[in-house]
Formats: structure tokens, sequence, C-alpha cells
């Protein structure tokens, strides 16, 4: 478990500097809450919100299967969603790294 708590520090450290976009951090966060047991938590629902909005926009090798006209409109799509969900995101990043600090001290 301890790992998984590494890899979610991690993973919101790279959302917040824009190292990972939106989407595909909030699948992330998502995945890792759950497996951490915390997916229904307060603090992991923006997450998840986010990912359900998000979920129709391919990421990832999927990617390949896709027309480059096709994959030109989802993407310009997913960057106004994400530029509209990337304020909330933050706040929750903010909270859920506080929550981080108690959890691993050395953060």
């Amino acid at each position: 478990m301890q790992r998984e708590w590494n890899d979610l520090l991690t993973v919101l450290e790279a959302l917040k500097g824009g190292q990972i976009g939106i989407t595909a951090g909030c699948r992330r966060v998502t995945a890792l809450g759950h497996a951490l047991g915390e997916g229904h938590s307060d603090l992991f629902l923006p997450f998840v919100g986010v990912d359900s909005e998000t979920d129709r926009f391919p990421m990832g090798d999927v990617r390949e299967l896709w027309s480059a006209d096709a994959l030109w409109r989802v993407d310009k799509e997913r960057a106004e969603i994400e530029a509209h969900y990337s304020p909330f995101v933050m706040r929750a990043i903010d909270e859920l790294l506080k929550y981080l600090a108690e959890r691993l001290p050395r953060h």
C-alpha cells in the first residue's frame, strides 16, 4: 500500500506542476484511490467526477486507432474541458496533498 500512496503523491505533484494533463491525471488518481480503498472518500470524489466527465476522450495507446481529424476534434474539446475544470482540480489536489502530508510524514 505504501507504494500506491507514493504513486499518488507523484501523480498529484505532476498534475499540479503541469507535467501530466487533467484527464490523464484524474484517471490515474481515481484508479489509485480505488486501489487504496479510498475511492469513495470526499477527497477523491472531485477526481472521480472529472474522470467521469472526460472518460470519452481517448488516451494512451487507443489514440493510435483514431484518425488524425477525429483526434484533433476531441483534443480541442478535451483542452476546453480541462481548462474549465483546472481550478477545481487544483483545489482538490491541495486538499489531497494536505491529507497525504499526514499519511506520508516525509512529504
